[in-house]
């Protein structure tokens, strides 16, 4: 009888892969606090601190143990964070807001488990991987979906067609700037076509925000279209981009463009936004919601947002054609 061997990689191997797993979750880390396609609010806290920064400091304990051979302490580390993605998977299928980055970062921990297991250590399994998740579940607080204060606004509406657009973006989201300017063609046939209705909803993710909201809604004149919306849109996000936070450099800027708005120095009232943030359960910008036919679909990210835009408009356009 032949006895097989399961040959497992060399201590240096290991630790070469670890590194690299390591370096693809602070990769991780840094792509979702750049907003590369879209921008979230705190995703969560644990024991009152940043996620994020829980996920930093871990990987920077789990960079110096490997680099110093410490196996047992990397060891336990990786075995209770493999507890507390359990419990963070868990999450997210539960509440049905998945986010990549967070499943990528999961990813890199269950990884670097695998990749540093020792069946000597199987035992300690029992005690370290229930730790982990127990410490997630006792600590662990999602952020609450923002919000404006409370009190009632108008809400800048164009068109008047049976789909309704609920267009969620943030002037200081880098992926939102990205994005209005590919829309504003299918938005504007969509509503002149009069197969949809739009909405713009700004959503307070940063501080500025409710100032260029108002300021928005102060810029739309009576009888205001799409077109000239967006033109006023476009000005806010460039402002954005020069990071003006005071009314008076924002108005300042908009004075150089060639506006004549007056940005008035108070935030505007917005509870009927909070209505809508709360409804749609918005938590990351871009975010597009699209009523149809008593249903709604949500769509996350530059790309997605941008996808079904160009599928709304093809569709419109298709049927214009055949009516």
């Amino acid at each position: 009888m032949h006895r097989i061997e399961v040959l497992l990689p060399s201590l240096d191997t290991r630790r070469l892969i670890s590194l690299a797993l390591l370096v693809v979750g602070f990769g991780t880390i840094i792509l979702y606090l750049n907003c590369s396609d879209s921008c979230a609010g705190v995703s969560g806290t644990l024991a009152g601190l940043d996620l994020n920064l829980i996920g930093i400091f871990y990987l920077g304990a789990l960079t110096f143990c490997i680099l110093r051979d410490w196996h047992l302490p990397a060891w336990w580390m990786l075995a209770s964070g493999v507890g507390a993605e359990v419990f963070l998977i868990g999450y997210q299928v539960r509440t049905g807001d998945y986010c990549p980055f967070c499943l990528t970062f999961g990813g890199v921990v269950i990884g670097l488990f695998l990749v540093n297991f020792q069946a000597k250590r199987f035992r300690s399994l029992a005690v370290a991987v229930p730790l982990g998740f127990l410490f997630l579940l006792l600590s662990f607080a999602a952020a609450p979906v923002v919000s404006y204060g409370e009190s009632p606004s108008a809400l800048p509406v164009f068109g008047t067609g049976p789909t309704e657009i609920r267009l969620y973006t943030d002037y200081f989201c880098g992926p939102c700037g990205r994005l209005e300017p590919e829309l504003e063609e299918g938005l504007v046939a969509l509503v002149e076509s009069g197969r949809a209705k739009v909405v713009f909803i700004d959503v307070p993710m940063h501080r500025p925000t409710p100032l260029y909201a108002t300021c928005f809604l102060a810029m739309l004149k009576p009888g205001v279209g799409i077109r000239e919306a967006l033109l006023d849109r476009n000005l806010l996000f460039a402002a954005a981009k020069e990071d003006l936070t005071t009314p008076a450099t924002l108005q300042a800027f908009l004075r150089k463009m060639g506006s004549d708005a007056v940005c008035p120095e108070q935030p505007a009232d917005f509870s009927f936004y909070n209505q809508l943030l709360t409804e749609d359960g918005i938590r990351s910008t871009p975010t597009l919601v699209v009523y149809q036919k008593g249903s709604s679909e949500t769509h996350k990210g530059y790309g997605n947002v941008l996808k079904e835009i160009e599928r709304l408009s093809k569709e419109a356009e298709k049927k214009s054609r055949n009516s």
